[in-house]
């Protein structure tokens, strides 16, 4: 029985560098949540898309190959 192990990689997100928050031009006051990464600072390698959850960072899923 062969098996197809997908592990989930993340990275921080190139919008806000892993804040969360988006800055105006020159202001140091977050002016909202970064609308890449959506607040979670990092976002999948695979999809440019950031964690349903918090636990998703963590998630393995295992599909066995017929």
């Amino acid at each position: 029985m062969e098996r197809d192990i997908k592990i989930m990689s993340y990275q921080i997100c190139p919008k806000c560098q892993g804040e969360g928050k988006v800055f105006e031009m020159g202001g140091t006051m977050p002016t909202g949540e970064c609308p890449v990464c959506r607040g979670r600072m990092i976002i999948d390698e695979s999809t440019g898309y950031p964690p349903q959850t918090e636990k998703d960072k963590y998630k393995v899923t295992f599909r066995e190959k017929k």
